[in-house]
């Protein structure tokens, strides 16, 4: 997970969390790690609670590069200071 700084054209610059994971030259596995976090993504969309860290997006990138397919998804969430993920 990493900290970042989303844009879009509904709100500010606001400070969230990305969790990513990339998949290279492997569609089995690509396709599986889209599944695995598109589901937790819509499940956690539809969680409201204050205990709850807020799911604001979902993104899939495809690049190829040189011959090899490089697949990318991120769930971006809200950020949560004051603790730690440890």
């Amino acid at each position: 997970m990493y900290k970042c700084l989303f844009s879009n054209s509904k709100e500010e610059n606001t400070i969230c969390v990305d969790k990513c994971h990339k998949v290279f030259n492997n569609l089995d596995i690509s396709i599986d790690k889209f599944r695995e976090m598109y589901k937790e993504f819509r499940i956690g969309c539809c969680l409201r609670h204050v205990g709850i860290v807020e799911y604001k997006y979902f993104i899939r990138c495809d690049s190829p590069k040189a011959g090899k397919i490089e697949q990318e998804f991120h769930i971006i969430m809200e950020l949560c200071g004051g603790g730690s993920l440890e």
